[in-house]
């Protein structure tokens, strides 16, 4: 048994010390490159091995997420990351602040972990959760964004999730998101 667990070690070494995306980018360019991609695949699938950059939880990709909407952000959107005192479950969700002459104007984006006031239990799963909405708003946001009726606030609080919905290829499941935040990494 100890033996299989070397085994497995030297593989896992191995497989971490190739660089996937040099040979993604090889295996768009040289046909011999795509049967080397497909083994590289198989054999992290088998063993369990991710690339290191992509050993990646849902938590970070939920603030990978967060990042990217902040980078077209015009307001100022917030991330709120916090676990409820009443029953210890997590929960995410968005925020905003707009500026005006009056004084500054907040809100709170249609992103957020849990549904129909169900929290999660694990911060992994709230940031699961978190993310799968964003793929559930994203159209509902394109339909505000582009409503004559949405205050100039919420259109700009829109804004920074429709472009980063379309960027994303309008994803519909959380894995999808995943796969394309950290497709270039």
């Amino acid at each position: 048994m100890d033996k299989d667990k070397e085994k497995f070690k030297q593989i896992e070494e191995a497989l971490s010390s190739i660089d996937f995306r040099r040979l993604k980018k090889f295996a768009k360019f040289d046909g011999d490159f795509r049967p080397i991609l497909k083994l590289v695949n198989a054999c992290k699938s088998l063993v369990h091995v991710k690339d290191s950059k992509d050993k990646t939880s849902w938590l970070k990709v939920a603030h990978a997420l967060h990042e990217k909407i902040r980078s077209y952000d015009p307001l100022h959107i917030n991330f709120v990351d916090k676990k409820r005192s009443k029953d210890g479950t997590w929960c995410m969700w968005l925020t905003w602040d707009a500026p005006t002459e009056i004084g500054t104007v907040s809100g709170y984006s249609l992103v957020a972990s849990g549904h129909c006031g169900e929290y999660e239990a694990t911060h992994e799963n709230a940031a699961k959760s978190f993310i799968a909405d964003f793929c559930r708003v994203g159209p509902y946001c394109l339909k505000i964004y582009s409503s004559p009726y949405t205050s100039e606030q919420q259109r700009l609080a829109n804004t920074a999730i429709v472009t980063v919905y379309k960027e994303l290829g309008c994803p519909k499941t959380a894995e999808e998101v995943k796969s394309k935040i950290f497709a270039n990494y």
